[in-house]
């Protein structure tokens, strides 16, 4: 969905990656906001994702916008 993050480069193998058993990668950040990091990509970026999250949360969803190269969720969190 978006050229060049850390997801499009896990999938292309251009990243090291860890599978688990059933062959499914592991990524060992926060799950719970890794649920907003799908919508977004799901939605293609609907800010609605973000609006109605707590300023806690989005402090810690720009930090993982952050991790994966996801710029403009990044910058619908608010400054940092």
């Amino acid at each position: 969905m978006v050229a060049g993050s850390f997801l499009d480069r896990l999938v292309l193998g251009e990243l090291p990656s860890t599978l688990d058993e059933s062959g499914r990668y592991f990524i060992d950040r926060n799950g719970e906001l890794f649920e907003f990091v799908l919508d977004w990509l799901r939605t293609a970026g609907d800010e609605r994702i973000v609006k109605r999250s707590s300023a806690d949360v989005l402090e810690r969803l720009r930090i993982e916008a952050d991790f994966y190269g996801l710029d403009d969720l990044a910058a619908a969190c608010g400054a940092p």
